[in-house]
């Protein structure tokens, strides 16, 4: 999993050598709790607030990698087009910092199946980026542990992770792969 500040201070409102003390008591925190350190390189941006000083202070932090939304930040920062055109599903670098983008509009699609398996927007989706010219794409989905509480999501996510796994044309990899280098895009 990736880092993040204890008790997810908003970077904005905090200085920089702050948000570094607190982010080596969350890495510290956590090591004894799950008994290894959480990435070394991804940083989960505290409710995602983003702008350049928080992006500055992650790098600052020695991060290379940090989370950005779709619409509310590629979208405000570099428009619509870019959004919802290649951009807003690329490892994109800004200032110092490489950012994931969540793709807002797709998450809750894993819990939910059309004919057992992923819905048709999902569908389309995976289709037009896995046929498009640009091959260096990620569709990163965010979801709460809260949402496989219930059954029915948990059943439904299931089936679509068991959908993406089948499809050779699609491949499946955390955060932590792609920031390690450790996968290969299609060419």
């Amino acid at each position: 999993g990736a880092l993040t500040v204890l008790a997810v201070q908003i970077l904005p409102y905090v200085a920089s050598a702050y948000a570094q003390v607190n982010i080596a008591l969350d890495n510290e925190f956590r090591t004894s709790i799950y008994g290894q350190a959480p990435s070394s390189q991804v940083f989960w941006t505290p409710e995602r607030v983003s702008n350049a000083d928080v992006l500055q202070k992650v790098s600052d932090a020695g991060f290379t990698y940090s989370f950005v939304d779709q619409m509310r930040h590629i979208f405000k920062w570099f428009g619509r087009s870019s959004a919802l055109g290649s951009d807003g599903y690329r490892v994109n670098q800004i200032g110092r910092t490489k950012t994931f983008v969540i793709n807002d509009g797709v998450s809750s699609q894993l819990f939910t199946n059309t004919d057992n398996v992923a819905t048709i927007l999902l569908r389309q989706l995976l289709s037009r980026k896995a046929r498009d010219g640009t091959q260096d794409q990620v569709v990163t989905f965010v979801n709460q542990w809260e949402d496989c509480s219930v059954k029915a999501n948990a059943d439904a996510y299931d089936k679509n992770i068991w959908w993406l796994a089948i499809h050779p044309w699609l491949q499946i990899f955390t955060l932590d792969q792609i920031a390690t280098a450790a996968v290969t895009f299609n060419a």
